[in-house]
């Protein structure tokens, strides 16, 4: 079932990067809580988005995640999910956005997770953008909630 969940994702997000779409790259200092002490982690990975509708988009990315030290130690992460724009159209230099979606975390076996950020493209050329993104990916786990939680930074591309 979630195999076919993933698939029907990844097939309405390739339909919607058809349209007008945006690619992204980042990486991200953060860290990962689940009860015990903080663990610094980096996140890095590419990502897209193509409108749907006023102001939502369908996208993903896909990435990994590990502890700073280690990352000998990284998970794979793929999320699809939904973006709201409140700012429509191509000429707006600040473009703030919130996402939230499913997150699927992979090294041998898998996790599911959700994710909820927000944040914003600045265009400081038509095609080119600093993105800035706050985003948590998280999943109850045996009565406590662990998070996976960073602060993406990179670039966007139209």
């Amino acid at each position: 079932m979630k195999v076919r969940l993933v698939l029907l994702l990844v097939a309405a997000c390739a339909a919607a990067l058809a349209q007008r779409s945006a690619g992204y790259v980042y990486a991200a200092p953060g860290a990962v809580v689940d009860g015990g002490p903080a663990v610094a982690t980096l996140q890095f990975g590419v990502g897209g988005e193509g409108v749907v509708g006023k102001g939502f988009t369908l996208g993903a990315d896909i990435g990994a995640v590990g502890p700073r030290e280690e990352l000998i130690y990284s998970l794979g992460v793929f999320s699809p999910g939904v973006y709201y724009h409140f700012v429509r159209g191509t000429r707006a230099r600040f473009d703030p956005f919130v996402s939230g979606g499913y997150t699927l975390m992979f090294r041998g076996d898998h996790a599911s997770f959700a994710h909820a950020g927000a944040g914003f493209n600045y265009w400081f050329r038509p095609r080119l953008a600093l993105r800035v993104e706050v985003r948590d990916q998280f999943r109850p786990d045996y009565g406590r909630v662990a998070h996976f939680a960073g602060v993406r930074i990179g670039v966007s591309f139209r």
